[in-house]
């Protein structure tokens, strides 16, 4: 009897044996499983963040190209280009023409419409305004526009501009002229293609100043 009683309650170890391990086989398969999960994720979450810093670096290079065109037209041209009221185009960007429109300070608000792609499908050019080549590999072509700021803004610091002193000078506007060049471009992607044709966290809006000397 007592060997009959030794004999149960090996095999009751035995069995409780076995119940402990498929638990910790069932912790460790959780556990396995927890961490397989969390590496997906972070793998994902660095595939997002690759693809738009790609979308951001293609849309400031869009940018950049826009800027650049809008340069080049104002470079090219041999006097002051007239800075156009928004009250005097019917239609914009182009305002009826086939060049550039140069707006008056002050009628375009660019910075208030930052994100708002509506606004400059609307009311700034295509990088193709004058002919059919395009940019590449990108959601929507960049838009710009061409602001005039003013004539011989120089700075209280003297950080720019440079001063007409001469009043007869400063009268016929001989001197440097400031624009605002100002661009926005969108990345490889879009968000909804069929609506918006960009993404508004890899979207860039770009400006500089040029100087036309006259």
């Amino acid at each position: 009897m007592l060997y009959r009683d030794l004999d149960w309650m090996k095999h009751g170890y035995r069995a409780g044996q076995g119940g402990v391990a498929l638990i910790a086989a069932l912790v460790m398969l959780l556990v396995m499983t927890v961490i397989a999960v969390l590496g997906m994720e972070e793998t994902t979450l660095e595939e997002r963040m690759l693809l738009n810093m790609r979308d951001k670096g293609v849309s400031v290079e869009a940018g950049e190209s826009m800027l650049r065109r809008l340069e080049r037209y104002l470079g090219a041209q041999v006097g002051n280009p007239p800075a156009k009221l928004a009250g005097n185009c019917a239609a914009p960007p182009l305002c009826g023409g086939n060049e550039p429109v140069v707006w008056a300070e002050g009628e375009k608000d660019w910075n208030a419409n930052l994100d708002d792609w509506t606004w400059w499908t609307s009311q700034a050019i295509r990088y193709d305004y004058t002919d059919p080549h395009v940019l590449a590999s990108v959601s929507q072509q960049p838009r710009g526009m061409l602001v005039y700021d003013g004539f011989d803004l120089g700075s209280p610091d003297l950080s720019f501009g440079v001063a007409v002193t001469d009043p007869q000078t400063a009268a016929a506007g001989v001197g440097p002229h400031y624009y605002s060049v100002v661009s926005t471009a969108a990345g490889l992607r879009s968000d909804n293609a069929e609506t918006t044709g960009w993404r508004e966290d890899t979207t860039s809006t770009l400006e500089s100043r040029f100087v036309k000397i006259l």
